[in-house]
């Protein structure tokens, strides 16, 4: 009697070198599932039977991870601001809604200092604020 269905997926050393190449590039477990044929059940029982495939996925994920790290490292050392941002707000603890000591500064200087020697209302800010209408009010 023959038997139906698909054959045993067996782990080969092209097997791993395909799944550290997914993981590389990004894919899930899921997606590796997928782009190896099998579902995602099998490839969990798979890594639990080979330590060598979640070797290679975890190698794979570092490699990929790695590269863009030093991508965006690259591109924030020659300039790009948004990329000085992200990896600032990543690595620093930045966050926009944070004022800079500089700006706190000018804030209590100009609060403190500067308006009171003008008097109460005399700010062209406070002004504009209460009475700002557009052309269309």
């Amino acid at each position: 009697m023959m038997t139906v269905g698909r054959p045993p997926f067996e782990i080969n050393k092209e097997i791993i070198d395909k799944v550290e190449e997914f993981a590389a590039n990004g894919l899930t477990s899921e997606q590796i599932a997928d782009a190896l044929g099998i579902s995602t059940t099998t490839l969990c029982d798979k890594k639990n039977k080979y330590p060598e495939l979640v070797k290679a996925i975890k190698e794979g994920k570092a490699r990929g991870i790695g590269k863009i790290a030093n991508a965006l490292f690259e591109n924030a050392q020659s300039g790009n601001t948004v990329a000085q941002l992200f990896y600032l707000k990543c690595k620093a603890g930045w966050r926009e809604d944070q004022k800079s000591d500089m700006e706190k500064m000018l804030v209590d200087f100009v609060f403190n200092k500067i308006a009171p020697m003008l008097g109460k209302g005399d700010l062209p800010y406070a002004k504009e604020t209460e009475e700002f209408h557009t052309e269309s009010d």
